[in-house]
């Protein structure tokens, strides 16, 4: 009966050891990814101008032309 016990205890220490270990890998993955692509942007020149003519292809104007509307 004391072997069971013994066994039984022994097999959940290395499953609470095995769920510390993984849960620590995911933490530090989760870290490495957010510092290599999260951290800070390359690009330090990048602007909201710039931003707006690379993805529409030319400059948004910040102008309202006509009536201005919601008014």
């Amino acid at each position: 009966m004391d072997m069971m016990a013994l066994r039984r205890r022994m097999s959940e220490r290395s499953l609470a050891m095995e769920i510390t270990i993984v849960l620590i890998l995911k933490l530090v993955l989760i870290l490495v990814l957010w510092q290599a692509f999260f951290s800070e942007p390359l690009d330090q020149q990048l602007t909201e101008k710039s931003m707006q003519a690379w993805l529409l292809g030319q400059p948004v104007s910040t102008e309202t032309k006509g009536a201005a509307h919601g008014q």
